[in-house]
């Protein structure tokens, strides 16, 4: 009888000092790569409020939305959106197909009634389909709801960065 262990059992084990390094040298090389993308945009959205009315808005940093949709077909003031880049979790079915059970994003409705400030939205994804697991599927489930937590951590980290440095967008 083999005893399989987990890919995360078989590395040693890190303090909490170096866990705590290793994730923010994590974060500030993915910032790296991403800076391009983190540079201010302003767009020039059309309002279905009345005809013929337009807001520019200049995008938080952290705003991943293209807005392409609100320029070109336009929206409603109270409906208009910055969105954050979208954590999923995505879990391995056991037949090599994949499906996302939960997602996460950063979003704020700046002239909304609710959701004013940058704010995670978390809900579940409504698939139908079965997965089944042995052991090893369990212990890739495992190892994926730990790869999840730290995409949450660095989530939670660039919601509290949006909410300290975000600003409203322009009138």
């Amino acid at each position: 009888m083999h005893n399989v262990q987990p890919d995360s059992a078989r590395r040693e084990p890190l303090s909490q000092a170096d866990e705590a390094l290793q994730r923010s040298r994590a974060l500030d090389a993915y910032r790296e790569v991403y800076q391009e993308h983190l540079k201010e945009r302003t767009h020039a959205i059309r309002l279905l409020d009345s005809p013929g009315a337009t807001l520019t808005v200049t995008c938080p940093k952290w705003c991943q939305a293209d807005h392409q949709e609100d320029v070109t077909h336009g929206t409603f003031l109270e409906d208009f959106a910055h969105r954050g880049t979208e954590e999923a979790l995505h879990v391995d079915l056991g037949d090599g197909t994949h499906e996302d059970v939960l997602l996460c994003e950063i979003t704020q409705y700046p002239f909304g009634r609710d959701l004013r400030r940058p704010t995670a939205i978390l809900w579940p994804s409504l698939g139908m389909t079965e997965g089944h697991l042995d052991r090893d599927g369990v212990f890739r489930l495992a190892d994926q709801l730990r790869a999840y937590a730290d995409a949450l951590d660095d989530l939670a980290v660039d919601l509290e960065n949006a909410r300290r440095t975000g600003r409203k967008a322009d009138r």
